[in-house]
Parts: C-alpha cells; structure tokens; sequence
C-alpha cells in the first residue's frame, strides 16, 4: 500500500487514532490496526456474501446464462 492511499484512510472517521512522535513522524498502535483491518475484511466478506446471494436469486429466476457478455450458444 503506498503512503498516500494510508493517509487516505487516516483522514476517515474510524480509521485508528495517529500518535504524532515528532513533526515526521507519525505512528500508529499495530493492535488497533489489526481490529480495524479485521472488521473492513468481515464488512467485505458480508458484502460478498449479499452479492453472492442475488447472483444465485438471480440465476435461479433467469437461468445462469441471462445477461452474460460473449456467451456461447
């Protein structure tokens, strides 16, 4: 992950509170980041998981080769 795309996520509101040691030197606790990568993966997969699920309710309804781009016939 670049340094730019970590102050991206240190500008959001849940993202671990920055301790400032120094005015160049910025640290943060590695066990808050573990919670907080943690709960974005759980998010993620939660979402995945909804995704999957319409997929399936759709292909159930439609048939699994509906709306697909370069399908074969």
């Amino acid at each position: 992950m670049s340094l730019s795309r970590l102050w991206n996520f240190a500008r959001g509101e849940d993202f671990p509170q920055a301790i400032k040691l120094a005015p160049r030197v910025t640290i943060f606790q590695v066990r808050e980041l573990d919670e907080w990568i943690a709960k974005k993966a759980a998010a993620g997969a939660a979402s995945r998981s909804a995704q999957i699920k319409k997929v399936h309710a759709h292909r159930a309804k439609y048939g699994s080769g509906h709306g697909t781009a370069g399908a074969e016939k």
